[in-house]
């Protein structure tokens, strides 16, 4: 929910419900092992602003390294 804010139908990728896992699978986002993931990079990189909290990179992180499944 904090992301969408930013990350709606106009900045890539497009987390909108039903519309956030092809983004990030489909569009190179999502890639194991998750420390390397461009999603997870994108997240805990100096340039990203707001900063994203460490519950939602570890949240992430998680789901990345579990598969990155659509759940």
């Amino acid at each position: 929910s904090n992301c969408v804010s930013c990350h709606g139908a106009i900045k890539a990728p497009d987390l909108r419900d039903g519309h956030s896992y092809k983004a990030l699978t489909e569009g190179g986002y999502v890639n194991l092992p998750g420390e390397t993931s461009k999603l997870y990079t994108k997240m805990t990189g100096p340039e990203h602003t707001p900063r994203s909290s460490d519950n939602d990179k570890a949240l992430v992180l998680t789901w990345i390294n579990q598969g990155a499944l659509d759940n």
